[in-house]
C-alpha cells in the first residue's frame, strides 16, 4: 500500500473518532513500508484521549509504523443490514409474539430466528413492513414492537380472511429489539407452502 493511501485512510479513522460518530468495527491491519510522518506519530494518544462520556465511539489501539486497529474499524466501509421472514407458526392467536418458519434473507445476521426478533447492529434509521390476514371468523390487530412497546399497528376486519399491513421508519440504537406481536384476535396461515404472513426490514442510513 502506498504511503499516500495509507495516510488518507489513517486520517479518515482519526476524523471519525474525533467526530464522535456511532461506529461499528471489524478487524483490519494496514501495513506501511515507511515510517509514519510526525503528524501521525501521536495517533494512539489522540485516539485514546478523546472524550467518551457524550460519544458513542469504540476505539482500538493504533500503532506506528503501521496502523493496527486491533478489534475495530469504523463502519464507513460496510453497513449492510436487511432481513425478510415469512410464514407464521403456531400459536396464531393473541396475545403472542409472531414466530416465523422461513428466513428468506438475513444480511448482517441481525435477525434472531429463535427469539423471532431483529436486533439492531448499529444506530440508525430502519424501515420495517409487515403483512398478515385474519382468520375465517376473527379480526386481528398486529403491532410492530420496539423494545416491548408498540410503534404502529395493522388491523384486519372481521370479514373472513381480510388483510392487514403497515410500515414505519424507526430510529434505533444499537441492541434495540424489533418484533411483531399479535395483540388481539387471530391470523390465518396456510397449512401447506403458501405464505400469508411476512415481516421485512432494512437499514436506510
Amino acid at each position: 500500500m502506498s504511503k499516500t493511501i495509507s495516510e488518507v485512510i489513517a486520517c479518515l479513522v482519526i476524523i471519525y473518532l474525533a467526530a464522535g460518530q456511532s461506529c461499528q468495527f471489524s478487524t483490519v491491519t494496514l501495513y506501511k513500508t515507511t515510517q509514519l510522518p510526525n503528524k501521525f506519530s501521536n495517533m494512539h494518544t489522540a485516539a485514546t484521549h478523546l472524550p467518551s462520556a457524550s460519544h458513542n465511539v469504540k476505539t482500538g489501539t493504533l500503532h506506528s509504523p503501521g496502523i493496527r486497529v486491533d478489534s475495530f474499524l469504523p463502519v464507513i466501509f460496510s453497513r449492510k443490514v436487511a432481513f425478510s421472514v415469512r410464514k407464521a407458526t403456531e400459536p396464531l392467536q393473541a396475545d403472542t409474539r409472531i414466530h416465523f418458519r422461513d428466513v428468506l434473507a438475513n444480511v448482517g445476521g441481525s435477525w434472531n430466528p429463535e427469539s423471532s426478533e431483529f436486533v439492531a447492529p448499529y444506530d440508525g434509521k430502519y424501515f420495517f413492513i409487515f403483512h398478515a390476514i385474519g382468520g375465517r371468523t376473527s379480526d386481528f390487530t398486529m403491532a410492530l414492537m420496539k423494545n416491548g412497546k408498540f410503534e404502529v399497528t395493522a388491523y384486519g376486519t372481521l370479514t373472513a380472511f381480510k388483510h392487514g399491513s403497515n410500515s414505519a421508519v424507526l430510529e434505533l440504537k444499537r441492541e434495540d429489539k424489533v418484533s411483531l406481536k399479535l395483540q388481539q384476535g387471530a391470523i390465518y396461515e396456510h397449512s401447506g407452502n403458501e405464505t400469508y404472513t411476512t415481516f421485512t426490514g432494512f437499514l436506510v442510513f
